[in-house]
């Protein structure tokens, strides 16, 4: 809710566009956009940024929305009319810095690597495989979070 705030007009307009290249237009920048509010970068995981983003409720309200509007053209009443009432969701309540941090990390090179020559980027399997540093990734990290709170 939080940050969904500072997107939901774009949703708003993404609701009313038809056109399929511009759709993907629109979710482009809307990713980009709060990946560069947050300061992580660009390589973090779509599934991830969505689900921090809050897309689920979004889609739910339109969902909702559309169902209101069919039944506002039909003149008839909506049959389930407490299911506007969108429950506030909260995806990044609870997130500390450490979490940005640990999505800053995977996406740069492995500076004990580039001193050997080698260029890796320190991704959470190359931390286990070849330096036996034991930090979850954030992919992880955010899966258990969610689980754990939703």
């Amino acid at each position: 809710m939080l940050i969904t705030q500072l997107f939901i007009g774009l949703g708003v307009f993404m609701s009313c566009e038809s056109s399929v290249s511009l759709l993907k237009e629109a979710y482009s920048i809307w990713r980009s956009s709060f990946k560069q509010f947050l300061s992580i970068p660009k390589t973090t995981g779509t599934e991830v940024v969505y689900q921090m983003i809050g897309l689920d409720l979004i889609m739910k309200t339109r969902k909702i929305a559309k169902e209101k509007w069919e039944a506002r053209k039909s003149q008839m009443e909506c049959k389930n009319d407490k299911t506007w009432k969108v429950p506030q969701s909260h995806p990044l309540i609870g997130i500390s810095n450490i979490f940005y941090q640990i999505i800053k990390l995977e996406a740069r090179k492995c500076i004990a690597c580039k001193r050997g020559g080698k260029t890796n980027i320190l991704t959470q399997s190359h931390r286990d495989a070849d330096h036996n540093i034991m930090i979850p990734g954030y992919q992880k990290l955010w899966t258990e979070k969610r689980d754990y709170f939703y």
